[in-house]
């Protein structure tokens, strides 16, 4: 299982991989102009990340309750300097998509985004920014778009668990989307698997994510002892990275007819605890390759990393 090295700067290289994969998926589907291609970004912001801002808070002294109300906000501090986010990434990627689609809940940001028809006047009639619910809106959109002459990559990077688990079903439904999913099992669903079965609310939040309340008989088993007065008390959390992680790809695996990639990326804080998880699945069930070169990006290390290391080797 591939892993990022802790402290690394994480939007860089997940950008860098996704960038890379987009390279290589619009040079094979050039050869076939009869395919309408699109490329869609469910929670886009504002096509800008600051670079200070760019690692996510570490979250190791948060509480659950801090986590759930931050959940909608990268630390938005005010910088200087920023650096492309995932919209300008795939606008700059040659030759370009039929479509462009940007989803942003947030008015502000989706008014900003409004800025990339300009920054790319050639482009301008093929980006289409809606200011929606991710989930909702492309659950629609899977359903009304896809014909036999529709390929598209998905890319799902919530700052939180926004994400459900019906958007996921409906993406691989089409058989025509690749999907890379940042999914936060660390500082989201973990933190919200309480000791013990969680509060009503966390329950379904859960059950939303991951389609069906499964993880509860999978994750949360009696004690292995009783307590000092012989009760054996609830049924506890027993779990680690490692599980939620295979458990993850499994359900993703029995639902994508493409395949899904095997070497799923494991993005750590500074304290090199698990964070998030960055998947992809595929939906062609005729199209191996893509599986092929998601593994291969996933599994490689940070290019920022690679760089650094020819840099003090002197090439």
């Amino acid at each position: 299982m591939a892993q990022q090295p802790f402290g690394g700067d994480w939007t860089t290289d997940k950008l860098d991989r996704l960038k890379r994969y987009l390279v290589e998926y619009i040079k094979i589907l050039a050869k076939r102009p009869d395919l309408n291609t699109w490329y869609v970004d469910g929670f886009a912001g504002s096509g800008y990340i600051p670079a200070k801002a760019a690692q996510r808070a570490d979250p190791a002294n948060q509480t659950v309750l801090e986590i759930e109300d931050a959940e909608e906000h990268i630390a938005d501090q005010q910088v200087a300097n920023f650096i492309n986010g995932s919209p300008r990434v795939a606008l700059a990627v040659e030759p370009p998509f039929n479509r462009y689609l940007f989803i942003e809940r947030d008015r502000k940001k989706a008014e900003e985004l409004t800025a990339l028809r300009y920054e790319y006047p050639a482009l301008a009639d093929r980006i289409h920014i809606e200011v929606q619910d991710a989930n909702e809106f492309l659950i629609e959109w899977c359903r009304k778009t896809f014909t036999g002459k529709t390929r598209a990559v998905v890319f799902l990077d919530p700052f939180g668990m926004q994400v459900e688990w019906r958007l996921i079903e409906a993406i691989a439904k089409t058989e025509a989307i690749d999907l890379w999913l940042l999914v936060p099992l660390g500082i989201g669903v973990n933190r919200l698997m309480t000791r013990h079965l969680p509060p009503p609310a966390w329950v379904q939040r859960l059950s939303n994510f991951f389609g069906d309340d499964e993880w509860q008989s999978r994750f949360y088993r009696p004690p292995l002892q009783p307590d000092l007065f012989g009760d054996a008390g609830g049924e506890e959390k027993r779990v680690n990275w490692d599980e939620l992680t295979a458990y993850f790809q499994e359900r993703l695996k029995r639902i994508f007819k493409g395949g899904v990639a095997d070497h799923p990326l494991t993005q750590r804080n500074s304290r090199n605890s698990p964070l998030f998880l960055l998947c992809f699945a595929a939906g062609n069930p005729k199209a191996p390759t893509a599986v092929k070169i998601a593994n291969y990006l996933l599994s490689t290390t940070s290019f920022r990393d690679r760089k650094e290391r020819l840099h003090a080797n002197g090439d």
